[in-house]
C-alpha cells in the first residue's frame, strides 16, 4: 500500500513539473513578454503598444470625439480610440493613402475572437461600396490569437488593398488595419506585417 501511494505521489509530482515547464515555455500570457521596442507607440490607457514604420506621421483621436485627421483629412467616428501612422510619401492630391492604424473598440461584454472577427468582416462587407476578400487565416501575435484578412475595397470610389488583424482581450477588440494603393501594396506588405506583428496587448 505504501509503495502504491509513493508511486502515485511521484507520478503527480512529475505531471506537475511537466505542466509548470510547459506553461513557462509556451504559456500565452502577455505578462511574460519583454518590454516593447523603445521606439514603439504606447497607449497605457488602451493597454497596447505598436511599432509603426519609421518616419511615418502619427495622428490619433480619443473616445467621444469625431476628428478629421490633421495630416490627410481621414474622418473616423464611433470608435473608442484610434491611432494611425501615414506614409509621408502619400500624395494628398489623389487621396491614395498608405497607412497603418490601430482601432480599439469597446464591446458590451467579453466576446470570443472568432465572433468578433466575423462581425468585423460582416461590417466591412456592408460598409464599403465594394469589398473583395483575397485570403484569411489565424496566427499568433506576441502570444495572443489573432485572425487576419487580406482584401480589396473602395473608399469614395478609390480602390485600395488592405490587410487587417483582429485581436481580443476581455471586452476590447483591437483592429490593426494596413492600407495602400494596390500598385504600392506589394512594396509595403512586409512593412505592414512587421508593424502588425509588433502589437502587444497588456
Amino acid at each position: 500500500m505504501f509503495r502504491t501511494y509513493r508511486t502515485l505521489f511521484i507520478f503527480a509530482f512529475i505531471v506537475l513539473g511537466v505542466y509548470l515547464i510547459y506553461n513557462y515555455m509556451f504559456g500565452s500570457s502577455s505578462s511574460s513578454l519583454g518590454p516593447p521596442d523603445p521606439d514603439s507607440y504606447i497607449s497605457e490607457q488602451m493597454g497596447f503598444s505598436i511599432k509603426f514604420p519609421d518616419g511615418w506621421l502619427l495622428d490619433q483621436y480619443d473616445k467621444g470625439e469625431v476628428v478629421v485627421f490633421q495630416n490627410y483629412g481621414l474622418e473616423v467616428d464611433n470608435d473608442l480610440f484610434m491611432v494611425a501612422a501615414f506614409d509621408p510619401r502619400n500624395n494628398e492630391q489623389d487621396n491614395r493613402f498608405s497607412y497603418v492604424s490601430v482601432t480599439v473598440r469597446e464591446m458590451p461584454y467579453n466576446m470570443k475572437l472568432d465572433y468578433v472577427f466575423d462581425g468585423v468582416v460582416s461590417w466591412m462587407k456592408t460598409d464599403f461600396n465594394y469589398f473583395e476578400e483575397n485570403n484569411r487565416g489565424k496566427t499568433k501575435i506576441n502570444g495572443r490569437d489573432a485572425f487576419w484578412i487580406d482584401f480589396m475595397h473602395k473608399d469614395e470610389g478609390i480602390l485600395f488593398r488592405s490587410r487587417g488583424y483582429c485581436l481580443v482581450k476581455d471586452s476590447r477588440a483591437y483592429l490593426v488595419i494596413c492600407n495602400a494603393d494596390p500598385v504600392n501594396y506589394s512594396a509595403l506588405v512586409n512593412t505592414f506585417v512587421m508593424a502588425a506583428n509588433s502589437i502587444r496587448i497588456s
